[in-house]
């Protein structure tokens, strides 16, 4: 039956291949199981909606997944995904909606999803993107995996000196009244996200970052070695480090999960006059980040899995509306947007090729509803001091190895780049350095189509280039333009 829906052989792939990539895609991603509540809390009512927002989580990345599985037979899960859910909460408290409008804006972004995707839109999107600029995006994507994985090991850092700064100036001169203090740290911590160059070598003898070496390590010698499987064996070894030295602890096998937040999103006073106004801009950049961002996994993954036609990913329709159908889905459930999660790229590289790497990866959401305090052990972090005392910092040293790992096999692609042409290649640099320097691929990919189009437009070539490229720029121009006014 397995062979029938999938078909295994003509993937070059079997039962055991796709069970081993599955368990390496989870492991890689199952910090989202954890991370996104904790984000999404603030906007639900605080640390009391965590367990239900879990709950919400494990679901909505299980239907999604399912989708695509079933869907477009595609080795790639989802999730909720980390900067849109970020965004999510940044739509609740700064734009002034409520939790259940902000879930209405995510389905209305859903909806309008799945038209564009039911209007070959989107499929014209994704085959207008010139071969350049996938090679590069592939790229892109392995260098922001990589540093990813170097961040979540503690191996760079963000150089918190600028913020240190910041604070002692506001304790230096303190405001009179809650507010007006508050204000005060808005500013500071503005001044200090905005201020260029806060990367730095990480303290490499902290106990977390010592047993991501240890881990990288290991998998490096395992993936040399040409040992199958190695990126999970990787994994393994670094957990059981972790649990033999006492940086992560056994504290039960399963609990019972919390009911979802569900059917709780507001579509009806998003309709009205004033509510209308703030809502409509962000269902505009709900759907932006998610069209890019599944955009940019899909060629990225379809490339190191060698699914690409010709330029051309098959079934890519089929792919996009189980994005959608995942992004709706979340939105009913009671969590932010559902998306392509880059992490694929994990299974993929050991082997995953169809759909079935999905349904187990899918299986396993729906297990960690009901194994949290198990899954806490491979995905839950090592808490490290952070800048401010009492609000520590969370490494991923178990997984970390991975995703560094993976981002160095994903940038093989970028050699396939004609970089004796500087119309081809000055694009292609920009969408490679933009994605892992922002920690986005929407916005490198945004930055990729506008450069690529008037590098064209200079060398003369305007007309060679499709109309969708020159249309896709005007609007990253609109769009980035239009947020900036908004600040």
């Amino acid at each position: 039956m397995l062979e029938r829906i999938f078909r295994l052989r003509e993937h070059g792939t079997n039962v055991r291949t796709e069970v081993i990539a599955g368990l390496t895609t989870f492991a890689a991603m199952a910090y989202i199981v954890f991370v996104n509540p904790a984000i999404l809390s603030a906007a639900a009512g605080g640390p009391a909606a965590i367990p239900s927002l879990l709950c919400a989580t494990c679901l909505a990345a299980a239907i999604g997944t399912l989708l695509m599985a079933f869907g477009a037979n595609y080795p790639v899960a989802l999730a909720p995904g980390m900067g849109e859910n970020v965004f999510f909460v940044g739509a609740v408290l700064a734009w002034g909606l409520s939790f259940e409008q902000a879930l209405g804006v995510v389905f209305l972004s859903g909806v309008l999803f799945v038209l564009l995707t039911v209007l070959q839109v989107r499929e014209r999107l994704f085959d207008a993107v010139p071969d350049g600029l996938k090679f590069a995006i592939a790229a892109g994507i392995g260098l922001l995996i990589a540093f990813v994985g170097l961040a979540d090991a503690g191996i760079v850092v963000r150089d918190n000196g600028g913020l240190q700064a910041a604070m002692s100036a506001v304790a230096a001169a303190p405001a009179a009244g809650t507010d007006a203090l508050r204000g005060q740290l808005l500013g500071a911590l503005q001044t200090y996200a905005s201020a260029p160059g806060f990367v730095r070598l990480g303290d490499l003898t902290r106990p977390p970052t010592l047993l991501a070496l240890f881990g990288l390590g290991v998998t490096v010698v395992l993936v040399v070695r040409r040992v199958r499987g190695a990126i999970l064996w990787g994994i393994v070894a670094a957990a059981v480090a972790a649990w033999a030295a006492g940086l992560v602890h056994y504290t039960g096998l399963a609990d019972l999960p919390a009911a979802p937040p569900a059917f709780r999103l507001d579509l009806a006073s998003l309709f009205t006059a004033d509510v209308w106004a703030r809502a409509l801009p962000l269902v505009g950049v709900f759907l932006f980040m998610d069209v890019f961002d599944t955009m940019g996994t899909l060629i990225g993954v379809g490339e190191r899995a060698g699914l690409m036609r010709d330029g051309r990913l098959p079934r890519v329709n089929r792919a996009m509306l189980a994005d959608a159908g995942g992004t709706m889905a979340g939105a009913l459930l009671g969590t932010s947007t559902v998306t392509s999660f880059v992490e694929s790229a994990a299974g993929v590289q050991e082997g995953g090729r169809t759909g079935l790497t999905a349904v187990v990866v899918a299986v396993l959401f729906v297990a960690a509803a009901f194994l949290s305090p198990l899954v806490a052990m491979v995905g839950g972090g090592v808490a490290v001091p952070g800048t401010l005392p009492g609000a520590p910092v969370f490494l991923q040293p178990i997984t970390a190895a991975a995703l560094i790992v993976v981002g160095a096999m994903m940038v093989r692609p970028i050699t396939r780049i004609d970089w004796d042409d500087w119309s081809e290649a000055l694009p292609a640099f920009v969408t490679v350095l933009v994605m892992p320097l922002t920690l986005s691929i929407a916005h490198g990919i945004a930055a990729g189509f506008v450069t690529y189009d008037l590098a064209k437009i200079a060398k003369g070539e305007a007309r060679c280039v499709g109309w969708v490229v020159h249309v896709v720029a005007l609007l990253c121009v609109a769009r980035y333009a239009a947020e900036g006014f908004s600040l």
